[in-house]
């Protein structure tokens, strides 16, 4: 039914597979969860995810104060890796500085501080991501500790109980088409069934820009790939 240009409202039942219909409807679990959670806060999912864990307030509290201070001790171990990185830096731009000039010698100088500089960020890469690691680490025990001392009145609320659990939603060649979170799609059956041409994967993301309103780009999982090995080779993971 149209309502007006910006807005057409569907009307009726959903016409099921069958002789009336080539195809499957779409069955949106991401709205049965919107409906699941009951406008839950933030407070009370993490509140739901310390009951969840069979763990004490008291053990909570102590892994959170222990995730603390591994990051506090990575972050002074990082300072010195990264005040050689920001050194490295500065030597290549004044190596670039000369290159321009005309200083003789520059062209090597440049190329001994680029050398010096992909050392040197070889060795703080692996260190700043440990460092993102346990400080995701921290964030978790953190939140969990808040929500230890409100998950009581949370239990009351839901008279003891818990929130029914959707699974995830997975879907076939024979049912591609699904609405869910993206935490909760399982494509894995899909992955192993792929044979790369018949039945090909391909995941996209969208690029907003301001010229182009956006733009979206698939790649299959052999295009992620080269480009995650790309990466890895670029930053010194690979040789």
């Amino acid at each position: 039914m149209f309502v007006d240009r910006y807005t057409v409202r569907m009307t009726g039942e959903v016409i099921p597979h069958g002789a009336n219909r080539n195809g499957y409807p779409v069955r949106s679990r991401y709205e049965e969860r919107k409906k699941n959670r009951g406008g839950r806060s933030d407070a009370s999912r993490w509140a739901a995810e310390f009951l969840a864990s069979g763990k004490s307030q008291n053990e909570v509290q102590q892994l959170a104060t222990q995730a603390k201070q591994a990051v506090k001790t990575k972050e002074s171990e990082i300072k010195p890796f990264r005040k050689d990185v920001s050194d490295k830096q500065m030597a290549q731009s004044l190596a670039r500085v000369n290159l321009k000039a005309g200083v003789q010698g520059a062209k090597q100088q440049l190329q001994n501080a680029q050398r010096e500089l992909r050392a040197k960020r070889k060795l703080l890469l692996p260190r700043e991501e440990e460092l993102q690691r346990l400080r995701k680490v921290s964030y978790y025990w953190n939140k969990m500790n808040r929500a230890a001392g409100t998950s009581q009145s949370t239990t009351r609320t839901r008279g003891g109980g818990s929130a029914s659990q959707i699974a995830n939603t997975a879907p076939t060649w024979d049912r591609p088409t699904v609405e869910d979170r993206t935490l909760s799609l399982d494509i894995s059956a899909l992955i192993q069934t792929s044979d790369g041409n018949s039945k090909l994967i391909a995941f996209a993301g969208t690029d907003y820009g301001v010229r182009t309103m956006s733009e979206t780009v698939p790649q299959t999982l052999n295009e992620i790939r080269a480009h995650l090995n790309r990466y890895a080779l670029l930053s010194g993971k690979l040789t």
